[in-house]
């Protein structure tokens, strides 16, 4: 499953033309802004995350990750206005802070948004992903952009699994791996979206028959033709 994980956001899975746009503006510097992704389990947060501080950054991008650590610091700002100009000096870009399933946080994180306060942002960069926003302090909230990454929906996928399985030099109708993907559609998680185009590319390398499509999953266990 790790062969299908994106590497730039070109290959992300947005929901929608206008949040593929803003992610897309701040991923090119147009648009400087604290971002909070958020959404259920499964729907490519943390990737996105990842590739939106690379896309600013570079692959080197200095990234600050462990936010137990931080927001237990004394002085945080002081912490994070040296890391921004060791940022500058070794990337030539800003310090990111990225804070995964920040709901999972236990305080108040006052220093943070102090520094998000008296550091530019164009220096510093605070990327969160949570899956229940409203576990989010509001003074958090309400100084970065939200983005909302809802389930995943078949038709959405469509595009990536077809990408995938014709990487593997398999070729279907779009009805007929839409069909497949719908059966999945209830969890809204493209982990499992994957684990099905994984059952279909399984199908093909043993040269199985595909079973009908009309909502059904494919399966291993369909006899051979």
């Amino acid at each position: 499953m790790n062969n299908y994980i994106p590497t730039n956001l070109d290959e992300i899975i947005y929901p929608n033309a206008s949040t593929e746009l803003r992610l897309k503006a701040i991923g090119a510097g147009s648009i400087d802004s604290h971002v909070i992704i958020h959404g259920p389990r499964g729907t490519a947060k943390t990737t996105t995350a990842n590739l939106l501080a690379n896309a600013i950054g570079g692959p080197n991008a200095h990234i600050e990750t462990n936010f137990s650590t931080l927001l237990a610091m004394p002085d945080l700002l002081f912490y994070l206005k040296q890391a921004c100009h060791f940022a500058k000096l070794t990337t030539g870009s800003k310090c990111f802070l990225l804070f995964n399933e920040f709901d999972n946080f236990k305080g108040t994180p006052y220093q943070l948004w102090d520094a998000m306060d008296q550091i530019d942002r164009s220096d510093l960069m605070l990327i969160i992903t949570t899956n229940d926003l409203m576990a989010i302090h509001p003074s958090i909230r309400s100084r970065c952009r939200l983005i909302e990454f809802p389930a995943v929906t078949a038709s959405a996928m469509l595009p990536r699994a077809q990408a995938i399985l014709a990487s593997n030099s398999l070729a279907l109708p779009d009805a007929q791996v839409l069909s497949y993907l719908k059966g999945d559609e209830r969890f809204g998680d493209i982990r499992k979206y994957l684990d099905l185009i994984d059952e279909l590319l399984l199908i093909q390398k043993s040269r199985m028959a595909f079973p009908q499509w009309g909502g059904q999953k494919p399966s291993l266990t369909v006899a051979k033709p």
